[in-house]
């Protein structure tokens, strides 16, 4: 995520196609967001049933 966000900052403004650059970053950061949500839920599935580590949910 860091190199995207590197290239972001450094190609972003001076892009050629300004939309097309902010369409294709948005894009990569969607698809880390997606991933990082898998992961969460593979976590918590796993302490579900394990004392404290059980999610609660909002309170």
């Amino acid at each position: 995520m860091q190199s995207e966000l590197d290239a972001h900052f450094a190609n972003g403004c001076g892009a050629a196609d300004l939309g097309a650059e902010m369409a294709r970053h948005r894009q990569v950061m969607m698809g880390h967001t997606a991933h990082l949500m898998t992961r969460t839920q593979s976590m918590m599935g796993m302490m579900a049933g394990r004392g404290m580590m059980q999610w609660q949910g909002c309170r």
